[in-house]
């Protein structure tokens, strides 16, 4: 109730899975009214996909990284637990927010969520504003001669690059002015690092922009050059690893060269076209390529690779702590082709062993 003599009214910015600073279109259209930021995450677990333990490993250091980045810059993340739209109700109450900025979530069942969030808050007198963050081409921007969805990913893939242009990148504001007395939970408290066996111990993986930004160069700089062959092979380090990071942050934002680090990575990029790599890895773009929806049919797509065994028992060798555990740790984030046939769908979503492997 503090805020609400303020002349200047805050904009509540609602990150999800885009938890980064660079090359965000909801943080800087937020910071360009001008007006003091909150930035919030929500922990709203979803009962129906409960995301898995690495899972929430990955998340626990995505927000300690993202709040770090924050700090830096004046502000902080604001942790929030429980119903979305209770929250941000509660938050906007607190704060006299009459302005909700995101990135729009373009899963079926997320969307449909959010839009049953903004209807409810613009109800109330809250602007709501979503954008593009995560996807070169929304669902359905990209059809075929019919006016109608591709089915075939190659010709889907030419008719994407034809036409697509990347946004322009976006650099993190230096300052964030975010107000002082506004509560906020511990992520301590939410206990997503293992505690009773912390299987973590060894993990090379860095969560967070510093994290995505060197794994990008790295793949740019070593493994692109190789992936036609060592994509088949999962144990050698020739994949880009950005699985993960593309999951909780939907972006790899660093990697925008200029001068002759540029004309070296248009070359590198230039010799890989000339190879099967084009065709398996489709440039190094900072942003997913599109959105695999399928229509919520018993009998579509979304119903044969949403979850192929349900309610199967994990297998036992499949368990943290287990001789193969090592090898589903890094497989998940991964996610090569010869990895996908064990058990990641289409829409690189683990079915099994899903209460602890699903992260991306």
């Amino acid at each position: 109730m503090e805020f609400a003599c303020v002349a200047t009214k805050p904009v509540v910015l609602w990150f999800r899975r885009d938890l980064r600073l660079n090359d965000n279109p909801a943080l800087y259209h937020a910071v360009a009214t001008g007006r003091p930021i909150l930035p919030v995450f929500i922990l709203d677990r979803d009962p129906d996909r409960p995301a898995g333990a690495a899972s929430l490993w990955w998340l626990d250091k995505s927000l300690r990284a993202l709040d770090d980045s924050l700090r830096e810059r004046g502000s902080r993340l604001i942790l929030r637990r429980g119903d979305s739209l209770t929250q941000l109700q509660s938050l906007i109450e607190d704060t006299g927010a009459d302005a909700l900025f995101m990135n729009r979530l373009f899963e079926p069942a997320a969307f449909a969520r959010d839009a049953e969030i903004a209807h409810e808050l613009k109800s109330a007198g809250v602007d709501c504003r979503g954008f593009n963050g995560s996807l070169l081409a929304r669902p359905g921007a990209v059809l075929n001669g019919s006016d109608a969805p591709y089915k075939v990913f190659t010709p889907f893939m030419k008719a994407l690059l034809a036409t697509a242009e990347p946004p322009p990148p976006t650099t993190a504001p230096r300052r964030i002015a975010t107000p002082d007395a506004v509560q906020t939970e511990s992520i301590d408290d939410w206990r997503l690092h293992p505690t009773r066996s912390d299987w973590s111990k060894g993990f090379d993986w860095t969560p967070g922009e510093a994290g995505a930004d060197a794994a990008l160069s790295d793949f740019l700089a070593q493994g692109l050059k190789t992936y036609a062959k060592g994509r088949d092979h999962p144990a050698l380090p020739t994949t880009s690893r950005l699985s993960p990071h593309l999951h909780w942050a939907r972006s790899v934002p660093g990697v925008r060269p200029s001068g002759r680090e540029a004309r070296r990575t248009r070359a590198r990029s230039r010799r890989a076209r000339r190879t099967s790599s084009s065709r398996n890895w489709a440039g190094a773009t900072s942003r997913p390529i599109c959105s695999t929806i399928s229509p919520p049919s018993p009998t579509g797509p979304s119903a044969r690779n949403t979850n192929p065994c349900p309610g199967a028992a994990i297998p036992r060798v499949w368990r943290p702590g287990s001789a193969a555990a090592p090898a589903i740790r890094w497989w998940t984030p991964a996610c090569v082709n010869c990895g996908r046939p064990a058990g990641c769908t289409t829409g690189c979503g683990w079915s099994s062993p899903p209460s602890w492997s699903n992260i991306c």
